[in-house]
């Protein structure tokens, strides 16, 4: 229970490198840097803040944002003095960190709302095609990588509410 930060970004972790690992699933550690780069650029859905901001108090400089820095006009810049530069840095570090603050002491109901927001039930006719969700992973292959998700197949009978018989 203590380590649920560490082991929410493993789950996103795994998710996100599954995707991309080859059919061996052994170029996982070649993959792991894009992921990490991308991760600490991108604002987290709580704070509004990304992990690199909250580090060193100013955005990543991607290809993205220098591409466009170069499509904007070039206007002379305002000499600032260290001084001024370190007291900007503290101040919007000091607004990040109150927003955060701000943030995790609310209750976290946002989960369940965006579940509840999700969720449908579902029902099949008869001859469509579904999915089956079917996380055993084969031997010799890492369960952290394998896709859980195979098909698809044909609905051939609804046995219950819940069941339903299907043919690959």
């Amino acid at each position: 229970m203590s380590n649920g930060q560490v082991e929410r970004l493993h789950r996103t972790l795994h998710t996100a490198l599954s995707h991309y690992v080859n059919k061996s699933h052994t170029d996982w550690d070649l993959k792991l840097p894009y992921f990490l780069w991308a991760y600490r650029a991108t604002p987290h859905s709580i704070t509004g803040y990304s992990p690199f901001f909250l580090l060193h108090g100013m955005e990543m400089v991607t290809p993205a944002s220098e591409a466009s820095e170069n499509l904007r006009p070039k206007l002379p810049m305002p000499t600032r003095g260290p001084e001024q530069l370190i007291e900007s840095l503290k101040a919007s570090l000091r607004q990040a960190y109150s927003a955060v603050a701000r943030a995790n002491r609310k209750p976290y109901v946002a989960n369940k709302e965006r579940y509840d927001k999700r969720a449908k039930s579902r029902s099949f006719e008869v001859g469509s095609y579904v999915y089956l969700f079917n996380p055993a992973c084969k031997p010799g292959l890492s369960k952290k990588f394998f896709p859980a998700w195979s098909g698809p197949y044909r609905v051939t009978a609804k046995l219950s509410e819940l069941n339903y018989e299907i043919l690959g």
